[in-house]
């Protein structure tokens, strides 16, 4: 072999089915995936899963549900990817990764920030830590209380600041625990708009002022805007409620 050249040879193993296990992390067991790899089944084009070596136990960071499929076809072991890491915490931050960049089945949000929380991600342990203060739960769920809106929260996190996101979420917590509409992403956005650029406002009297006010009528009012669309027509909504200048159409 030239000195030169830069070989890229992962390494692999044939493993025993039964002795791989998933860590909790990861998203829930899609049956339909499970039963669309085995329709299209090919040996030759199968992605291997990738496993590490932890707790004298393997365990699959990426491609349970490939495992699941061979399993169901009768296969007793299956060639994996080994890979070296050291802790859960890694593994799920390689999980999230590897999903991010395309190589996998793209995650939700949601199973991208559970991920993230079990690999103890800044910005995620803080939204994680901010939503629970303030009673609301991360998931799928459209009830009140329910917040399935991450990359929102994320933005405002990386845009605004924790400050804005904690006094978005004590408003809304306690103006409209009863309302689904409030956690819609739209309305979240545009009221950590208008709190980032009104700092001086009192929040009690916005508080107030809201409470005269349902989060469906401030919908509609947003909605039928002609002026301004999407979080920009909900931030001006919010002004006019407090009473500060409404927003100008730019030119």
């Amino acid at each position: 072999m030239n000195n030169n050249e830069k070989i890229l040879e992962p390494i692999t193993k044939g493993i025993s089915i039964d002795e791989i296990g998933v860590d909790y992390y990861q998203r829930p067991v899609y049956k339909n995936h499970v039963k669309k790899i085995i329709k299209n089944f090919n040996v030759d084009l199968v992605e291997l899963p990738k496993v590490c070596r932890r707790d004298n136990r393997w365990e699959c960071w990426d491609g349970q549900h490939t495992i699941l499929a061979a399993k169901a076809m009768g296969y007793t072991h299956i060639t994996c990817k080994i890979t070296e890491v050291a802790t859960s915490q890694e593994a799920a931050r390689l999980y999230s990764s590897v999903n991010a960049v395309g190589f996998s089945k793209a995650l939700t949000p949601i199973e991208d920030f559970q991920a993230l929380k079990h690999a103890e991600d800044e910005l995620t342990l803080t939204i994680d830590a901010l939503t629970a203060a303030h009673g609301f739960v991360i998931s799928k769920s459209k009830a009140p209380m329910n917040i399935m809106s991450i990359r929102t929260l994320e933005t405002i996190m990386k845009r605004q600041g924790a400050e804005v996101l904690a006094t978005v979420l004590d408003i809304v917590a306690s103006c409209y625990s009863e309302d689904a509409v409030a956690t819609n992403a739209t309305f979240i956005k545009g009221l950590a708009y208008f709190i980032r650029r009104n700092e001086g406002i009192s929040i009690n009297i916005l508080k107030r002022k809201l409470g005269q006010m349902s989060a469906e009528d401030i919908r509609k009012e947003a909605e039928t805007s002609r002026m301004f669309k999407g979080a920009k027509a909900y931030e001006n909504v919010f002004r006019g409620i407090y009473g500060t200048s409404s927003l100008r159409v730019a030119g």
